[in-house]
């Protein structure tokens, strides 16, 4: 509001003015100006001489004699608790009370017989304006909010009241300034405090809440509100009950709450999650008015726990299942666990695992998981086309599909589709660049899936290879095995383990046939037992020799005991069994056993035979099939006179 020019509304001569012409009439021009040069004489109130006598030297202004028996109101003036000032219509003070004097830090010499301008104080000019409009229109003032500064600097807001007075013909005003300086600093504090409480409560994940004793939301504000995609002023005027009907765990906290308890609870709203604390509203009596809660969004916490968790669950579950490969669990065992633990740690609705047949053109479901996953173990997949499966096979990491129905990179299955499949991953198990299969697993909805879901699956897969391997291993070795044990015991040759005190560990079927005895009845028995006595010699340097000398064959021509009880002569060879952490005296023995008694006795026959036809008289001759002389004795040799190399032609 603007002021008149010719108006200083700082040194108070506006309400000099104001004061002149609300008094009983008289212009302000004659009563505002008049004596600005000198103060008046202090006027002494009668029954009141020796207050004023008492400071004769302070300059204090008395009261007329127009407020004769006014000494309690005297009284009131100088204990008042509000500055009091009485200050006459040329602006100058006549009187101010103690508290006046405390506030302002001036001695009642300084003050009295001069204008506020003199002293240094001055108004804002707005308040000091309204108060001289007030002053003109109603001779009072009542409750005006003025700030002041003093002449040190100080700045004072007070609650300005003023009243004119006329007694015994003069006019003044008394003036009640009550100080608020503090009170509008807590209230400006205060007001900062919930400024900032409310840029707190508007941009930090919260949500500030209360309801009335019905239940109806009386404060529903924050940030947190729009975060979880709920609008404040849907809610706010309506009753919790209404609004949280399907959540009874809501409605249960708020009843304690109104029941004078405090509780906090975890809610999980449009997919944000809150730690929720709730509490009872009391006013001054203590009772009960109501309930508050304050919710903070703790929705990246709790996906942090959970995804820590999950990523626990997930290395226990590799680890286990790289127990049970290392306890070599079977095949079948590793495939079905390996399926469980991907569906279980990527908390998804079913897994499977593929295992080539053959080729990488052809694999059929070893194992699942899920509904009715009995009717897809042995479903063969044999196509050339680009399924999802084989797609995995050619790719060198694993393949990640949010939405398999919009998937362009590879077809789907139609049965992984009938069966609700709508977002999976996918690994290839690989073992030494060889594809051993396809590790799956498979959510009904469409959902993202982080780069540690693909660490997880590629580790089941990369446990699973070994183990998958490891089992095709021990079956090529359990069937190696058998192929050997096959060939050894149905070898014609009787074949021997002895170990280092040469006993038998081992004897085949037709050692066991040879000697009359059961295999459990040999083994353990000395191998000295079915050896000729006068042979034992021969035997022992053989032993010797193989034990000496580990890879080379020792041979030798024993004679065995049969189970008939005849001595058979057998060809004996013997090679030492190299054995890490043994010493070659201790290795056990490889004993090969033919028996060559008829060749022996066929190869005696044959030399008896032999030198019959060398010394008999008589030719004897041999041909062959086209009738060339094979052999020619000396009775031939005698009787046609030639020797037998000469007769090599066709005899007709």
């Amino acid at each position: 509001m603007a002021l008149d020019k010719s108006v200083d509304p700082s040194d108070g001569r506006e309400l000099i003015e104001a004061a002149g012409s609300a008094g009983e009439g008289t212009p302000a021009a004659n009563t505002g100006r008049r004596n600005r040069a000198a103060p008046p004489a202090p006027v002494r109130a009668p029954g009141n001489s020796s207050a004023a006598a008492a400071n004769p030297t302070d300059g204090e202004a008395g009261w007329s004699d127009a407020a004769s028996g006014l000494e309690p109101f005297e009284a009131i003036f100088r204990n008042s608790t509000d500055g009091l000032t009485l200050m006459a219509d040329d602006g100058r003070y006549l009187d101010v009370n103690d508290e006046f004097l405390r506030v302002t830090g001036y001695s009642r010499n300084q003050v009295v017989g001069r204008t506020p301008a003199e002293l240094g104080v001055s108004f804002d000019p707005p308040s000091l304006q309204r108060i001289a409009q007030s002053l003109r229109a109603h001779g009072i003032v009542r409750n005006v909010e003025v700030e002041l500064r003093l002449r040190d600097g100080r700045k004072l807001t007070i609650l300005w009241s003023a009243v004119m007075l006329s007694a015994g013909g003069r006019r003044s005003r008394l003036g009640i300034a009550h100080d608020i300086t503090d009170l509008r600093r807590a209230e400006s504090a205060l007001h900062e405090t919930e400024s900032h409480l409310r840029e707190v409560v508007e941009h930090a994940p919260l949500v500030i809440s209360a309801i009335d004793r019905d239940g109806v939301y009386t404060l529903f504000k924050g940030r947190g509100a729009r975060m979880a995609d709920v609008d404040p002023a849907k809610i706010a005027g309506r009753s919790a009950f209404e609004v949280h009907q399907d959540r009874p765990e809501m409605l249960a906290g708020m009843r304690r709450a109104l029941a004078g308890e405090t509780s906090t609870s975890t809610l999980e709203l449009n997919g944000r999650y809150f730690e929720v604390w709730r509490g009872p509203i009391r006013n001054g009596d203590g009772d009960i008015t109501g309930a508050f809660a304050v919710s903070t969004d703790i929705t990246e916490r709790v996906r942090a726990e959970r995804e820590i968790l999950a990523r626990l669950r997930q290395h226990e579950a590799i680890t286990h299942l790289a127990a049970r490969a290392l306890e070599h669990a079977s095949a079948q065992e590793l495939l079905n666990e390996a399926a469980e633990m991907a569906r279980a740690g990527l908390q998804v609705d079913f897994a499977s695992v593929l295992e080539c047949d053959g080729s990488d053109h052809v694999l059929r479901a070893r194992a699942t998981t899920g509904d009715n996953s009995g009717q897809y173990v042995n479903y063969v997949i044999d196509d050339r086309e680009e399924s999802l499966s084989h797609f995995v096979l050619r790719a060198n990491e694993p393949v990640v599909s949010e939405d398999l129905i919009a998937e362009t990179r590879f077809r789907p299955r139609p049965r992984l589709l009938e069966r609700g499949a709508r977002s999976g991953i996918s690994v290839a198990i690989r073992s030494g660049g060889s594809n051993l299969g396809v590790l799956s697993a498979y959510a009904r909805t469409a959902r993202p899936y982080s780069r540690e879901d693909a660490g997880f699956m590629r580790s089941l897969a990369n446990v699973l290879a070994v183990g998958l391997e490891r089992s095709r291993s021990e079956r090529r070795l359990r069937e190696s095995e058998n192929y050997l044990r096959t060939l050894i015991e149905n070898s014609t040759d009787v074949i021997v383990v002895l170990d280092a005190q040469n006993h038998i560990r081992f004897i085949n079927g037709y050692g066991a046939s040879l000697f009359g005895a059961s295999h459990e009845a040999l083994v353990g028995r000395a191998g000295a037992d079915f050896i000729h006595p006068q042979d034992l010699p021969i035997r022992d340097r053989s032993y010797a020799f193989a034990r000496a000398n580990p890879g080379v064959p020792a041979r030798c021509e024993l004679r065995v005991l049969a189970a008939d009880g005849s001595w058979r002569v057998c060809e004996i060879v013997t090679r030492a069994i190299d054995q890490p952490g043994k010493t070659a005296d201790l290795a056990d023995l490889l004993v090969n056993v033919r028996d060559i008694s008829d060749r022996r006795a066929g190869e005696q026959a044959q030399a008896l035979l032999a030198s019959i036809v060398t010394a008999s008289d008589d030719a004897i001759m041999s041909f062959d099939t086209n009738g060339a002389i094979t052999s020619w004795n000396g009775g031939a040799e005698r009787l046609y006179g030639h020797p037998a190399r000469l007769f090599s032609k066709v005899c007709g």
